[in-house]
């Protein structure tokens, strides 16, 4: 990550993509899956928002938004990506460009 340029890809932000708060389908309240497998149903990234780049919380400062697909509806839904899981999400997104 150290000296990385992000860049965002795949399914960009929009007004219709929604917050995934609690980890859940904003549409269908469906819970995503936990552990690697959330990185399995990232379809975009995105980290050129002003807004999402101010967040911090316990995790430190956001580097973007993860963009999910609902393995049920697919519906999508948002949620921060912190510096401590981007490697983890690169290497485990199979959608994630090489």
């Amino acid at each position: 990550m150290a000296n990385e340029k992000l860049h965002g890809w795949g399914v960009r932000s929009s007004p219709d993509v929604q917050k995934a708060g609690e980890y859940r389908c904003p549409e269908c309240d469906r819970d995503y899956p936990v552990g690697l497998g959330l990185y399995k149903i990232i379809v975009g990234f995105a980290c050129d928002e002003p807004w999402q780049m101010k967040h911090h919380d316990d995790f430190g400062t956001a580097l973007g938004i993860m963009i999910l697909e609902c393995p049920r509806c697919f519906a999508k839904g948002w949620i921060h990506l912190y510096e401590p899981s981007f490697a983890l999400a690169k290497r485990c997104c199979p959608l994630w460009p090489k």
